[in-house]
Order: structure tokens, then C-alpha cells, then sequence
């Protein structure tokens, strides 16, 4: 029996609509789908409205909107951020990429929402695991603490992480903090959902591009009772943070035979000494180094000694040091001293060199202390009376030393080239302190003086000759009155006094006479070592009270 064409017809559209219905998803449940978005360049898009609302994307990653976080629909896209592209940061932490737990990318980049958004994103956690976020920036390898609140799910295998904008962010499990299984035996509560709350980020130290922070760590135990609360501080370093290394010497020359110290500085964070740093020192040139290899202190100081050979040249010092150091370490309490645990060790090797010129021209420093007692006396033509109180003087001056003279048995300096000296006088500083003075007419003028500009003033300069004498044995400084030829007397003005020498009368007006030596130092033994200390008895002569006895000290060092 022949079908009507009608009803064929009408068969075939019947058979097409059923067709187009099938074709059609049917969605249930309370979450909103995320298929009006597709992954774009490794994101999943969702449009978000401002009534809020929880999305599930394709990538794993849920989306939790409050009402009011963003003002007009909103395209939000999460990309996650592989372990591949994290490892360079976490290279540079000496965090070991397995305690990674993930991150993600959120876009617009630096979009800001009026209320927190939380993300819920598929992670690895094991039970007993506290998570940490890091804002972090690929392009640049750089990373920052960041305030945000996490809550880590073992069961579920998710970390919610709560976010106010957009950019990058990894998080990791902080292995110092984990709970063992002998933990989570005693307490299995406190290794179910852990939230942690990162915040009070304060800076730490800064020096250049190295910064520290310390931030609070408040981790709460959801599932225990009461939801207990245990409080620690992190305190770590920025990507700027690198191990530096400066190296100094003593003296920048030095004389044959002689030594001088060479300290190494390590620093890492802020320009803070790294304690327990091996450093090893090697040396090129005529010069050798002990120790070869020393530790630094509390300060980030290690040292070694430089002792020159005795040929000159360049010695060339290097230390090499594998500096090792944590990026963080935790703290019981805010700025606390004392360490709970440090992060994982970052090694770093560093080389520093300095150079130290060997010559046989040494360098000395001499200190002359005279003290002398009070004394009194008269001239014998009768003219004055003069009383002097405590009176001491203090000079100071360097000298070099050219050892190519040792061959002809002395070396000498001076401003007289009559003498033919090798080497100039020298000017010293000097200063005196003169406790009283009276000058006083004697029987023999009749006039009424002033004692006005009558002594040195309190700071003089000196010129100040010697000679040094070689022999098998010793070598010895002899030091006097620049042009003198008796090397033991150190004179100078002490007293001004308005006496014209060869008159018998008083001109209040007159000065001291400056070829005239009113006083000086003469000491009793004038053989001065070097690089030692020794003492004579010491004279000083001014008109009116003759020879004054007291105690001269010269100090001779190398320098």
C-alpha cells in the first residue's frame, strides 16, 4: 500500500527535530557553565556579572565571585602557569620545584575588584601542608609576598587563594611548616584544611635592589575544634638579593719583608656580614698569604695576612669564596632574633682580587711625648725671672725609608744642602700645653713689661731632620733640628719673650728674635729602633730658668 507523500513529509521533519533536540545540553546544578568561553592563547574566558556567582572552567579552575566585585559584565581569563615557567623563580628562592602546588595568570592584567574573588585551583597537596602565594612576575623573574588568604584541601586536592586583582601568582607548600605523619598521626585534625592568612608585610632591611620583608603567617586549622590558630613570621629576601664579596688590604703598598692584613666582606642581603662563609685567599707576585683559607665572623669579616718577599713587583691577592645562604627564614615572633627553621641553601660562587705594590721604600711614624715639671729661675745678667708651670709636647711626623741606601750605611733627611741629604726635612705637627707662665723684670731693668704673645702657641709646625744608621745587626733612627748636625736635639721657640738679646734695656715692643733657640728637647740616649718604644730623660732650655729636666717618649712604627 502506497504511503501518502504528505505523511512522509512529515515523518522526515519529525525525525530532523528530534534530532536538533538531542543535540542540545541540558544543564542542571547550581553552578553556572563556563562554555560561553574557550581557551585563547592558553586561557579559559568567563563573563562575570556584578550579582556574583561561582564558575567551573574547563581547565580545572573554579572562579568564586562575590556580588559587587565587578561593576558591569566582566571577561575574566585564568591561565595556568606550568611548572616549566616557574622553575627560574624558584631556581633563584633554592625552593626545589616539588614543592610547588601551582599557579595561574589572571587577565585583564591588573584588573582590580571592588570585593576579593576567590580562586579555586587543582593542586597536589598532601596532608599536613601549609601553602604559601607569591605574587610573581616571569617576564622580569621576580617575586613578591603578597596579603591573600589561602585554604588548603587535601581531600579535595584544591588551595582556594583570594585575590583583589589580576597578575601572576604561584603557590608553593612551605616544607619547614609541614606536618610529618608521626604529626598528623597525634593530631589528625591539623592535617585536614589548613587556611592561611598572609599579612602584615613590612620591610625589613633595604639596600639597593636587594629588599627583605617579614609578613605574618596565621595558619588556621579548620578541622579541628575551635579552629586553632598557630602564628609564625617569614622573613625573605627579593630577587635583588645576591652574595657580594669586597676585598681590602691593610695598605695599598708595602715595603719588602713587610705584612700587612687582607680582609674579605661577605655580604647577601642589605649589606649585612655573612657569618660562616669559607673564603680561600691566593696570591701571584712576590708575596705569599697565611692562613690560605679562613671563616667569617658574626660581621662577614675573613682575613689572612700579606707578607712581601723581598723583591719588588705587584702581589696580586684573590679570594674565592662559595657563598651558601637561605632566601627565608621563619621566626617565632615579629623582628625576633632567633631562627625556627631557614629555608633550603642557595651556593653562589664569588671571586674578588686586590693588589698590593712591593717596594723596598718603607714608611715610619713617629710620635714624641715630652712632660716636663714646673721650675723657676733668673738669667745671670739679672734682666729676668721666669716661672713655668707643667708644661708637655706632643709631636708627629712620617718619614720613608729607602732601602737602596742600606748598601752605603745611612740614610738622612733635611733642608740643608750643605748636609747633601737623600731625602727633604720633614715638617711635623706639633702641640704644646703650657700650664702658667711669669715673666717678671729682673734687678737689672727698670721697666714695666707685658706678657702678651710671650710663648709658642698651643699648635705649631716643626721642621724636623734626621739620619738612619744600617749596621749587620740593628737599625737605628737618629732624629733632631732640621739642618742640624747633632741629630739628638729637637729645638723650638717656647718662650716669645720681649727681650732683644745684647740690650740692656726693655722694648716692650720687640719680639723673639727667630734665630735665636730659646728651647728645645735633648735626649739623653739618642739612638731610637725601629718599630719600638722607648723613653729618655729629656731637657728643655728657655731663658731664665736654664736646663729643665723631664721625660721624653718616642714611639717608631712601621706603617
Amino acid at each position: 500500500m502506497n504511503e501518502n507523500p504528505l505523511l512522509s513529509l512529515l515523518k522526515v521533519f519529525v525525525r530532523l527535530f528530534m534530532i536538533l533536540v538531542l543535540a542540545v545540553p541540558v544543564w542542571s546544578g547550581c553552578k553556572e557553565p563556563s562554555g560561553n568561553g574557550h581557551p585563547s592563547e592558553g586561557f579559559v574566558d568567563v563573563t562575570v556579572s556584578p550579582g556574583g556567582g561561582t564558575y567551573d572552567l574547563s581547565n580545572g579552575f573554579t572562579v568564586i565571585v562575590p556580588a559587587g566585585a565587578v561593576a558591569v559584565d566582566t571577561t575574566l581569563g585564568i591561565r595556568r602557569l606550568t611548572v616549566e615557567e616557574l622553575t627560574p623563580i624558584f631556581d633563584i628562592r633554592g625552593v626545589p620545584t616539588d614543592r610547588i602546588l601551582g599557579g595561574f595568570e589572571g587577565r585583564p592584567d591588573g584588573l582590580t575588584f571592588s570585593q576579593p574573588i576567590n580562586i579555586i585551583m587543582p593542586a597536589d597537596i598532601e596532608p599536613g601542608e601549609v601553602p604559601l602565594a607569591h605574587g610573581v612576575n616571569l617576564a622580569d623573574v621576580t617575586y613578591s609576598p603578597i596579603e591573600t588568604a589561602l585554604t588548603g584541601d587535601p581531600d579535595a586536592g584544591t588551595v582556594e587563594v583570594t585575590v583583589s586583582h589580576f597578575s601572576q601568582l604561584s603557590v608553593e607548600q612551605i616544607e619547614e611548616l609541614k606536618r610529618g605523619s608521626e604529626g598528623c598521626t597525634a593530631s589528625p585534625c591539623r592535617c585536614g584544611r589548613i587556611e592561611v592568612r598572609q599579612s602584615e608585610i613590612d620591610l625589613y632591611c633595604q639596600s639597593g635592589d636587594c629588599v627583605k620583608n617579614e609578613s605574618k603567617l596565621s595558619m588556621r586549622f579548620l578541622d579541628c575544634d575551635g579552629q586553632p590558630v598557630e602564628e609564625s613570621y617569614l622573613r625573605e629576601m627579593s630577587a635583588g638579593c645576591v652574595p657580594d664579596m669586597t676585598l681590602t688590604a691593610g695598605s695599598s703598598t708595602l715595603s719588602t719583608g713587610g705584612s700587612t692584613g687582607v680582609t674579605a666582606y661577605v655580604t647577601v642581603a642589605c649589606g649585612t656580614g655573612e657569618e660562616d662563609q669559607r673564603v680561600d685567599f691566593t696570591v701571584s707576585g712576590p708575596a705569599t698569604v697565611s692562613p690560605a683559607f679562613a671563616t667569617t665572623d658574626a660581621e662577614g669579616n675573613a682575613g689572612t695576612t700579606l707578607t712581601a718577599g723581598e723583591e719588588e713587583g705587584t702581589a696580586t691577592v684573590t679570594a674565592d669564596a662559595t657563598i651558601s645562604w637561605s632566601t627565608y627564614s621563619l621566626y617565632a615572633s615579629a623582628g625576633g632574633e632567633e631562627e625556627t627553621a631557614n629555608g633550603p641553601l642557595v651556593t653562589k660562587s664569588v671571586s674578588k682580587s686586590v693588589n698590593v705594590e712591593i717596594t723596598d721604600v718603607k714608611e715610619y711614624h713617629i710620635t714624641v711625648d715630652a712632660v716636663f715639671p714646673p721650675s723657676s729661675g733668673g738669667t745671670d745678667d739679672g734682666f729676668w725671672v721666669t716661672s713655668i708651670g707643667n708644661y708637655s709636647v706632643h709631636l708627629e711626623f712620617d718619614f720613608t725609608l729607602n732601602e737602596e741606601y742600606r748598601s752605603q750605611g745611612y740614610y738622612s733627611y733635611c733642608n740643608d744642602p750643605e748636609q747633601n741629604c737623600e731625602e727633604p726635612g720633614i715638617a711635623a705637627a706639633g702641640t704644646q700645653v703650657l700650664e702658667s707662665i711669669t715673666i717678671e723684670p729682673g734687678t737689672s731693668l727698670v721697666c714695666s713689661l707685658t706678657v702678651e704673645n710671650a710663648y709658642a702657641p698651643p699648635s705649631f709646625t716643626y721642621p724636623v731632620g734626621g739620619m738612619v744608621f744600617f749596621s749587620d745587626t740593628d737599625t737605628t733612627i737618629y732624629i733632631g733640628e732640621d739642618g742640624s748636625s747633632d741629630f739628638n736635639l729637637l729645638t723650638y721657640d717656647l718662650l716669645l719673650t720681649p727681650y732683644v738679646a745684647g740690650e740692656s734695656y726693655c722694648n716692650p715692643d720687640a719680639t723673639w728674635n727667630d734665630s735665636e733657640t730659646l728651647g728645645g728637647i735633648v735626649f739623653s740616649d739618642n739612638a731610637l729602633p725601629l718599630n719600638g718604644v722607648t723613653t729618655h730623660t729629656a731637657q728643655y732650655l728657655t731663658r731664665g730658668t736654664g736646663w729643665v729636666d723631664g721625660t721624653t717618649t718616642v714611639t717608631v712604627e712601621e706603617k
